[in-house]
């Protein structure tokens, strides 16, 4: 008597659940953020031939780039300036997103001219301030 009720009860418990149906919904994936202005996010940028700080040049940002470009065209730049104690470039009202920092200076220690680069990611839409240490070096390599 058992079995007799065991049996349909496993074939109604297998058709019941073999008729559960999701629905299976496309989330679209979110498009990679563009760098650029309108965001809370500062960035200063301290550019350095070893420990040495550079005081003297420029500061090139290139928005949502991860690389120098090609054509060497900037999309803003700003003069190294003493504030905050030290010398320094401040990009502020940054979104979230990939930003390309190229220096160009002068250093008096060495009497020579120094260059570089890097790639910065800003992860946060929040109000904060990025302070990026770019290492810097002569046109030889030094």
């Amino acid at each position: 008597m058992r079995t007799k009720h065991i049996i349909p009860g496993l074939v109604m418990a297998t058709m019941l659940l073999a008729s559960c149906y999701r629905k299976q919904d496309v989330v679209p994936r979110p498009e990679n953020p563009v760098g650029g202005r309108g965001g809370k996010s500062k960035i200063t940028v301290t550019a350095k031939h070893f420990d040495q700080t550079v005081d003297t040049g420029w500061v090139f940002i290139k928005y949502d780039a991860t690389s120098r470009p090609l054509n060497w065209m900037f999309d803003d730049s700003m003069q190294i300036r003493y504030q905050n104690g030290t010398y320094q470039a401040a990009f502020d009202s940054l979104k979230r997103g990939n930003y390309y920092f190229y220096a160009r200076g002068y250093s008096f220690d060495l009497m020579d001219s120094v260059t570089g680069g890097t790639k910065v990611t800003v992860i946060d839409t929040f109000e904060r301030t990025y302070n990026i240490f770019m290492d810097v070096r002569n046109f030889d390599g030094k």
